[in-house]
C-alpha cells in the first residue's frame, strides 16, 4: 500500500505542509526533512483525490483533510502547529 501521509522527524512541535493544485505532497519533502533536522514534526499529505489518496477532489472539504492531518498528529503527541 501507497503512503497517503509521509512523517518526517519527532517532536511536540509540528508542521503540516498542504500541498499546493496540482502538486502533490513530494513537493514538500526537501523541506520538510530540513525542518525535521532542526527538529520539528512535519507531516505531509495528499489531499483527498490526490493519488493514492482516495476520492475524489473536492476542494471545498480540504478543511476536513487539513482537520485530520491535525489529529493525526495531536495523537502522535505534537501540541503546536504550522500549517504551510
Amino acid at each position: 500500500m501507497e503512503r497517503r501521509g509521509r512523517d518526517f522527524g519527532e517532536g511536540d512541535v509540528a508542521v503540516v505542509m498542504a500541498h499546493m493544485a496540482p502538486a502533490d505532497q513530494e513537493s514538500w519533502a526537501v523541506i520538510a526533512e530540513t525542518l525535521a533536522a532542526e527538529g520539528y514534526s512535519v507531516f505531509t499529505f495528499n489531499f483527498r483525490g490526490y493519488p493514492p489518496s482516495d476520492g475524489e477532489k473536492e476542494t471545498p472539504r480540504i478543511d476536513a483533510d487539513l482537520e485530520g492531518a491535525l489529529r493525526y498528529l495531536e495523537g502522535r503527541g505534537a501540541s503546536q502547529f504550522f500549517l504551510v
